[in-house]
């Protein structure tokens, strides 16, 4: 089972890149980043092993754990899991989630996150290759935390994913996000403060790499580490750690297959009260574009995957906001500008990335714009109208807040207009790269955190597409601000020329995608209709 699986991956995988140029754009771009970093980690363990410096072992404990969390937030984050092998498309053979399981596990390897780990993995057993006995710690920790990587990020998604296809969840989930955004941002401006404070490395090394050491992340990365240095019964002790969680993970995931195998249908969300929804067509209007906008408006209610989007705009910002306005040691004249630039700047960026995109969402439902003629310019228009209002009133707060928790409040103006700036600029670079690339994005109702047939190495030039488009339109305006506060004029120029930079943008981006949209309705369906074969 567990080759026809990878079999069955690789022929679908195959299928998917014939099916678009762009694709195979994208995996070429993968592969040469993971190239990169994967030669770049390599390199690093062989000489740390052969130079035989003295905070080696913490530095790799350290970087491996850090790896496993990367397997955990990334998904949930940025790209998503790749879900090429649905579970729920093999609901009618006649297979237990048990028989299944392991194939899923190993095919979830392949691709250029797995193969880059289990590379980086290897890599490691060569630092630790001192001894025997360290020798087999590390390729015992290294399959244990490869596959603890892989399955943890699975039930993390999957499970994230069936809670957010709960109404009563999705209706709390921003909140609750927030919350816990809010105690990451604690949590990173206390490590911060820590490194400040240490002036030795050595020791804030050995202080994180025990901290890593005793966490899940990090049991199994360890275990060579506690053999070198004679802890052999440590080392059992985390080794007993580290099988009974990857057990636990891989009876979690079979759980949760059983029930895909056995109920392949997803839940598609709740309904709408009719008085909602006819104060919202009142709100937006009944042209093309007011119609696009009630629609995605409704989604921005309902549907998972905005929800998703809604929690990521207060993830970053609320972290860089807290984080930034704890005490800190030392001089303090410039420690309001990152709180009153950096978190704006972010929720522009991440703007962006919403908007790039959004057609994807539609799925096959993008066919009711051929059928009534929806122009691009107004399916472009309807977007941002539904995201201004979501995000304004977002970004006025997060403004406000972030002068509060300065002090600064003479930097509000420059922060705002530097802020609309980055934010209308990457609205108008999304909307035209949102019409050239889609991809296809996981149903509505389903798991918002999967992509499948390599959907998510397209939505990756998009997104990269757009963050430099927008760091670049931003920098101007940035630039301005800086000099107004010293220069009368420069502080004067700013606001006007930061809505000039982001209304130009944005004018030029809704007329470039909606031209291209008009011409290429078709394609655009097809893009985004999630392939079966």
């Amino acid at each position: 089972m567990v080759a026809v699986l990878v079999g069955l991956k690789l022929r679908l995988l195959r299928n998917a890149l014939r099916q678009s140029v762009w694709r195979v754009v994208g995996l070429v771009l993968a592969l040469a980043y993971g190239v990169f970093l994967v030669g770049l980690a390599v390199v690093g363990l062989v000489a740390l092993r052969f130079t035989q410096v003295e905070v080696g072992p913490d530095v790799v404990v350290v970087g491996l754990t850090a790896l496993t969390v990367g397997w955990t937030l990334i998904p949930l984050l940025a790209f998503g899991m790749d879900d090429t092998l649905d579970p729920g498309r093999f609901a009618l053979l006649p297979l237990r989630a048990r028989e299944v399981l392991p194939g899923f596990v190993v095919s979830s390897l392949v691709g250029v996150p797995g193969v880059a780990t289990i590379l980086v993995a290897a890599a490691s057993g060569v630092f630790w290759a001192t001894g025997i006995l360290p020798a087999v710690a590390a390729s015992i920790g290294a399959v244990l935390g490869v596959f603890t990587s892989v399955v943890l990020a699975r039930v993390v998604t999957t499970g994230l994913g069936g809670l957010l296809g709960g109404r009563r969840f999705r209706d709390g989930a921003a909140g609750i996000v927030a919350i816990l955004a809010s105690m990451s941002g604690i949590g990173l401006g206390l490590v911060t403060q820590a490194i400040q404070r240490t002036p030795n490395m050595g020791e804030l090394l050995a202080g994180l790499a025990s901290i890593a050491g005793w966490t899940p992340f990090g049991w199994a990365w360890s275990l060579p580490a506690d053999v070198t240095a004679g802890r052999v019964g440590l080392a059992a002790a985390k080794l007993g750690l580290a099988a009974a969680l990857l057990a636990s993970l891989l009876r979690a995931w079979e759980a949760m297959l059983d029930r895909r195998l056995t109920s392949p249908i997803e839940a598609r969300g709740g309904g709408e009260r009719v008085g909602r929804g006819v104060r919202v067509d009142r709100l937006v209007g009944t042209t093309q574009a007011g119609a696009v906008a009630g629609r995605c408006l409704r989604y921005w209610r309902r549907d998972p995957r905005y929800v998703t989007s809604v929690a990521m705009f207060l993830i970053l910002p609320i972290v860089l906001v807290v984080s930034m306005s704890l005490p800190r040691s030392g001089p303090t004249g410039l420690d309001a500008l990152p709180v009153q630039f950096l978190a704006p700047l972010t929720l522009a960026m991440l703007v962006g990335l919403s908007t790039c995109q959004d057609l994807a969402y539609d799925g096959t439902a993008v066919w009711t714009h051929l059928t009534t003629g929806v122009t691009g310019r107004a399916d472009r228009v309807g977007r941002l109208i539904a995201l201004a209002a979501v995000v304004m009133p977002l970004f006025l707060v997060l403004e406000v807040t972030a002068a509060a928790v300065s002090g600064r409040w003479d930097l509000l103006l420059p922060s705002c207009s530097v802020g609309l700036a980055a934010i209308l600029g990457g609205a108008g670079v999304a909307s035209w790269i949102g019409a050239m690339l889609q991809s296809p994005a996981a149903p509505a109702g389903a798991n918002p955190f999967r992509t499948s047939n390599g959907g998510g190495l397209q939505a990756m030039i998009a997104t990269s597409v757009t963050l430099a488009a927008t760091g670049l339109l931003a920098l101007p305006a940035l630039g301005l601000a800086w000099a107004g506060l010293t220069q009368t004029w420069a502080a004067i120029a700013t606001p006007i020329a930061s809505l000039g930079i982001g209304l130009g943008a944005l004018v030029v981006g809704i007329n470039a995608g909606g031209a291209y949209l008009d011409g290429h309705w078709p394609q655009v369906l097809a893009n985004v209709s999630e392939k079966r074969a």
